[in-house]
C-alpha cells in the first residue's frame, strides 16, 4: 500500500473487543488518520453490543462527529437462527476473553447518539464512491460486511484504496484452531471473497500480533499518564489479561492485536513482510478459516496480499504508549 496521503481516510469495520478499543482510541489520537466512520460487526460480543460500544468509545474520546453504521449480526451464507444455533454450542465464546460487555467489564456512559440508519455495507460503499482511491478499509474482526460490500457493489470496492486488516496466521498457531485465527475463522467465506478483491491487501494476523505484547510495566506507564481514554483502556484490559495470564502464561501479558494494522500503516518499516497469494480454506475438516498464504519462490499465482511475518514488538508498544500520552 503505497503514496497514500495523510490524514489516510480510513473506515473502521471493528466489534469491540478490548483490543479495538486500544485500536480505536489509538487511530482517534494519531493526526495522520481522518477516521470517515465507523462500522459494526458481530465477533468479540454480538451486533447491538458491538454497535453499543462503538458509539460509547466515540463518546469517551468527544468525537461524536464520527458516524456508525450497524453491521450484520451472522455469518456469509448463515442465516440468523443458524447462526444462534452454532452460538449455543458456545454459550460465553469470546465474552471469555473480553467479559460479558465485550469490555472487560470496564462501564462506559450509555451513548447518547445513535447509529445512522445506513447499514454498513451501503455506508461503506457510498463512501468509497465519495472518495474514490483515497479510503483504506482497516477490518479488525470478521470480513462479513466487507464480503457483503463486494457481493453488493465489486466495481465500487476496487475502488478502495486498499484494505489493511487484522487477522489470519502462516506460521504462528492459530487461537481459534490449530491453524485458524478467530476473525478468519469467524466468517471464512467472507474471507476468503475478501482475498480476490483487486485492491491492495495486507494481512496483519497473529505472527505479528501475538508478538506485541502488553506487559503490565506498560500498563502501568498508561495509567501514569492519567487521561481519561488510557484509564479507561488500563480498567478494560484486566479481564483481557487475566484471560491471557490464565491461557498463555509463557507471555507475561497480552497482545494488543488490533493495534497493529494502524500502526503498519504509519510505520510499515516495523514490519517484516512478503508479497503472496492467499486464500482462505472454506471447507477443511481440520482446517477451516485457516488463512494459506502461497510463500514459495516459485508460486504460480500471482500475489494478492502482502502478508506480515514479524515486526519490532517493542517499538509497536513504544509508539502506542507516546500516542496515548498526549490523549485526553
Amino acid at each position: 500500500m503505497k503514496n497514500l496521503r495523510t490524514p489516510i481516510k480510513v473506515i473502521i469495520d471493528t466489534d469491540p473487543g478490548v483490543d479495538d478499543a486500544f485500536a480505536i482510541l489509538y487511530a482517534l489520537n494519531r493526526p495522520e488518520f481522518e477516521v470517515l466512520g465507523i462500522t459494526s460487526i458481530f465477533g468479540n460480543a454480538g451486533i447491538d453490543l458491538c454497535t453499543r460500544n462503538a458509539l460509547a468509545l466515540l463518546e469517551l474520546a468527544g468525537r461524536t462527529d464520527i458516524p456508525v453504521a450497524r453491521g450484520l449480526a451472522n455469518p456469509l451464507g448463515k442465516s440468523l437462527a443458524e447462526w444462534e444455533e452454532i452460538r449455543q454450542r458456545f454459550p460465553r465464546g469470546a465474552m471469555n476473553v473480553h467479559g460479558d460487555n465485550g469490555l472487560g467489564g470496564a462501564e462506559l456512559p450509555e451513548p447518547q447518539v445513535q447509529p445512522i440508519d445506513l447499514p454498513a455495507m451501503d455506508f461503506i460503499l457510498e463512501t468509497v464512491k465519495r472518495y474514490p482511491g483515497e479510503i483504506v478499509l482497516v477490518p479488525l474482526g470478521r470480513l462479513t460486511n466487507v464480503a457483503a460490500a463486494i457481493i453488493k457493489d465489486r466495481a465500487t470496492m476496487e475502488k478502495l484504496a486498499g484494505i489493511c486488516l487484522m487477522g489470519g496466521t502462516v506460521r504462528a498457531p492459530g487461537n481459534s484452531t490449530a491453524v485458524a485465527e478467530a476473525n478468519i475463522y469467524g466468517d471464512p467465506d467472507a474471507a476468503d471473497l475478501v482475498m480476490t478483491l483487486d485492491v491492495p491487501k495486507v494481512m496483519v494476523g497473529l505472527d505479528v500480533t501475538m508478538k506485541a505484547i502488553f506487559h503490565e510495566a506498560d500498563t502501568q506507564r498508561l495509567k501514569s499518564f492519567n487521561t481519561k481514554q488510557g484509564n479507561f483502556l488500563v480498567e478494560c484490559s484486566r479481564h483481557y489479561d487475566a484471560f491471557y495470564r490464565h491461557h498463555n502464561p509463557h507471555l507475561d501479558g497480552f497482545s494488543i492485536h488490533d493495534v497493529l494494522p494502524f500502526t503498519y500503516l504509519l510505520h510499515p518499516e516495523l514490519f517484516e513482510v512478503k508479497d503472496a497469494y492467499v486464500r482462505v480454506e472454506t471447507r477443511g475438516r481440520f482446517t477451516t478459516g485457516q488463512t494459506v498464504a502461497d510463500l514459495r519462490a516459485f508460486a504460480k499465482d500471482k500475489p494478492n496480499c502482502t502478508v506480515c511475518l514479524d515486526v519490532d514488538h517493542r517499538a509497536v508498544i513504544e509508539d502506542f504508549l507516546e500516542t496515548m500520552s498526549k490523549s485526553k
